[in-house]
């Protein structure tokens, strides 16, 4: 006997492969990061660096993790308008601070020895 060659989904896989289709992004995900004057901290480590953008307020607008490589940074702040960007000293901050100002960026590497408390 001949099967039919076209199945019905049980209502259950149907609506888990209807879920999977791109969700819908909340505004906060879906807005660009600021329109103003930027400030990126960057928390540099050995596979990955954390970084929290600030706006022109001081308000904490995005915070993330990027790949400490040339591909990973370029990719992430390449795009971005010229903003600041703090870095603390450390084994990778030469070769960060050099690729983030080819960039466009205006960078900053701090000796956190030699600022003063923030308070």
């Amino acid at each position: 006997m001949k099967q039919n060659s076209t199945r019905r989904q049980s209502p259950k896989l149907a609506s888990q492969q209807t879920s999977k289709q791109s969700p819908k992004q909340s505004p906060r995900q879906s807005k660009q990061v600021c329109q103003g004057p930027m400030t990126i901290g960057l928390d540099l480590g050995d596979k990955t660096s954390r970084y929290c953008v600030f706006n022109d307020r001081g308000e904490v607008v995005k915070q993330a993790s990027v790949a400490t490589t040339k591909k990973g940074l370029a990719q992430a702040f390449g795009s971005l308008q010229r903003c600041r960007m703090a870095l603390e000293v450390g084994t990778h901050s030469p070769w960060v601070s050099r690729l983030l100002k080819s960039l466009g960026h205006e960078v900053y590497v701090a000796n956190p020895r030699q600022l003063k408390l923030i308070r």
